[in-house]
């Protein structure tokens, strides 16, 4: 196996790089600012970035975990305060294997332009949440 990026991929981690240095403010959500870093979620989304593992078809930019993993690991060196890991790399695979037909059409275009913010959520007997209350 050749554990090397590729050079596509050595582009992705500097492009990610250097677009979170000059958009992210990650001081603001460490002191006490917004939750949600808009700078550095608009500039991924701008790239095309959350729709890492999208479909094309669907508004996304394809892709693979390999690439999704290069951008956590640069949202992590620039600290920025971004769902990406959660929606794009976590719920996303879900909502695209689970989904039907019509919920990947409804869902999928938006969760790649950044328009849509995906969490994952676990409900049941015991939870406190009736079923009948998600999504």
């Amino acid at each position: 196996m050749d554990y090397q990026f590729t050079p596509e991929q050595e582009e992705l981690r500097s492009t990610v790089r250097a677009i979170l240095a000059q958009r992210s403010q990650p001081r603001d959500s460490f002191d006490g600012g917004p939750a949600l870093d808009a700078g550095a979620w608009s500039a991924l989304s701008e790239l095309g970035l959350c729709g890492l593992g999208v479909d094309e078809s669907l508004g996304g930019s394809g892709g693979d975990l390999i690439d999704q993993l290069i951008v956590v690991e640069e949202i992590g060196r620039a600290a920025a305060a971004v769902p990406f890991a959660s929606s794009t790399v976590v719920s996303l695979p879900l909502v695209d294997a689970l989904a039907s037909d019509s919920q990947r059409e409804r869902f999928l275009p938006a969760v790649a332009s950044g328009e849509l913010i995906l969490t994952t959520a676990l409900t049941g007997e015991g939870t406190g949440n009736p079923d009948d209350t998600v999504t």
